[in-house]
């Protein structure tokens, strides 16, 4: 009874503890969506590695503690409400966030095609929730009676300098990223299909098949460099397999042709001090490596064909690698060269603070 007392009182003065409530609210709101934007959008994500997973976990930080502050809020007047409807789709859209934030977390433990759904549903949830707050301020904003008390036009005028803000930190958002894009070149490229298409360099090194080479040497008895029809020649497997990205976005069903790489190692023949392989990019950047074993253990492959086709240049054809059970950062595109090594060099990731051993959580 007392704590309707309390929300029935306001009258007078719009309690502190709500003006309080709805500032935090309105505040990790605009970081959580800055945050989840920074992960997703592509042209941030080159310029980001380094924070990208420390991000990650304070974008879920920020969504917990405003999922908490919404549904904290909306619990303690619940016995109040005159229309439960106005709450129904915060908690819908709650619940989703939710429940999709954590396959994005944790995408190895559900199937595959219900992991590449997360991505999609977590952020028509979050603009639908941004567009619920915007219409919840509007309809409190509009809210006139001619005996209204001070609380009411307290909240009003709150909400009012509140949207101002808003629409500022938005309109600059939308004008700082179209400068970027004009400063950067556009380094990334736009979504394909259900991939987010990265490229540390900016560009997408263009070889065609008649052209390409593929060179395998160091700790091997016989080094060999191959043309792209003879290294299809070798081993040749088909395999489908998801595509996770460490962001947390998935591919689910990718028709993968391509080159066992435990038969290619077969015909240049480690020697036995030999305990990494090592492969480099033709962009002339990107390298990263796996051990004898993590290559064994990992299902890894190199890809010569992608649902049905070639493997298209902006997915780092006509020759990249897969690796099935790891984040899609150890997959390196682009392929040009194999090495043999006793140890494991520093990867273009880990260079950032990303472990060397990135199996899918």
């Amino acid at each position: 009874m007392a704590l309707a007392r309390w929300l029935e009182k306001g009258r007078s003065r719009w309690a502190r503890p709500w003006r309080q409530a709805h500032l935090w609210t309105i505040l990790l709101t605009l970081a959580a969506a800055l945050s989840g934007i920074v992960i997703t959008w592509s042209v941030t994500h080159a310029h980001l590695i380094g924070q990208l997973m420390a991000i990650r976990v304070w974008h879920s930080a920020l969504g917990l503690m405003v999922g908490g502050l919404l549904l904290g809020g909306a619990t303690v007047t619940f016995p109040y409400r005159r229309n439960l409807l106005d709450w129904m789709p915060l908690a819908i859209l709650m619940v989703v966030l939710g429940l999709s934030g954590a396959l994005l977390l944790y995408p190895a433990y559900s199937p595959s095609w219900l992991a590449a759904l997360a991505l999609p549903a977590h952020l028509v949830a979050s603009w639908a929730l941004l567009a619920w707050l915007a219409l919840h301020a509007a309809r409190k904003m509009g809210w006139r009676t001619p005996f209204e008390g001070a609380a009411k036009a307290e909240r009003r005028a709150f909400l009012i300098s509140g949207a101002k803000t808003v629409g500022g930190a938005v309109a600059a958002v939308l004008v700082g990223s179209s400068l970027w894009r004009l400063v950067s070149g556009n380094a990334q490229a736009a979504p394909a299909g259900n991939w987010q298409i990265y490229s540390i360099t900016g560009t997408f090194p263009d070889v065609s098949t008649a052209a390409y080479r593929l060179t395998v040497s160091g700790l091997v008895a016989a080094p060999h460099t191959y043309r792209f029809q003879e290294l299809l020649a070798v081993g040749p497997i088909r395999r489908q397999e998801p595509f996770h990205c460490v962001t947390g976005w998935v591919v689910s069903g990718v028709q993968w042709q391509g080159v066992s790489l435990e038969r290619l190692l077969a015909d240049v023949r480690p020697l036995a001090s030999a305990r990494y392989i090592v492969f480099l990019s033709a962009d002339g950047t990107y390298v990263d490596s796996l051990s004898l074993s993590e290559l064994k253990a990992s299902g890894a492959f190199l890809a010569t064909a992608m649902d049905g086709g070639l493997v298209p240049i902006v997915h780092g054809g006509p020759v990249r690698l897969v690796v099935p059970a790891m984040y899609g950062y150890k997959s390196v595109k682009w392929v040009k060269e194999i090495r043999l090594a006793t140890a494991r060099p520093l990867g273009t990731w880990e260079s950032y603070g990303y472990p060397a051993e990135a199996w899918i959580s």
